[in-house]
Order: C-alpha cells, then structure tokens, then sequence
C-alpha cells in the first residue's frame, strides 16, 4: 500500500509542518518593522534580510514566519 511506504511518512511530515508555518508578506514585514516596501526591496537586494520564497518569475511571495524570527534573534540582540 502507499501509505506503508516510509518516504511516504517524511513527506507527509513536511507537508503537515509546513501548513503550521505562516507566511509574511512585504507589506505586513514592512508594516511590522516600520518602514515602507521598498526600504524591505532595498534590504533584500543588500542582503541584509533572508532569502524569501519566490514565484518562478522572480516576484517574492514573503518568508515563514520561523525564517524571519531567526533572523531578528540573530540581527537584534
């Protein structure tokens, strides 16, 4: 059967973690940290915020929430 399959059981583990992790958008990233959207285009295209999930064409569609609170523990101490 599918489901007896051991792989099976990793990728539904990453599935159900991954529907526990929200993702934040520019604007609600730029709202929470009180600037505007482009301040956060800057940042990203310094480097200085992490990597966000993007589209195939390149428009970004935000970070877990997760990625995001590691970089703030590891940026603002």
């Amino acid at each position: 059967m599918p489901g007896d399959y051991p792989h099976n059981d990793a990728a539904k583990s990453i599935v159900e973690s991954a529907q526990l992790t929200r993702l934040i958008r520019k604007h609600e990233l730029a709202k929470c940290m009180g600037v505007s959207t482009k301040t956060i285009e800057r940042w990203l295209k310094k480097g200085s915020l992490p990597t966000p999930f993007m589209t195939r064409t390149g428009r970004t569609i935000g970070w877990a929430s997760h990625q995001l609170e590691k970089w703030r523990i590891e940026n603002f101490k």
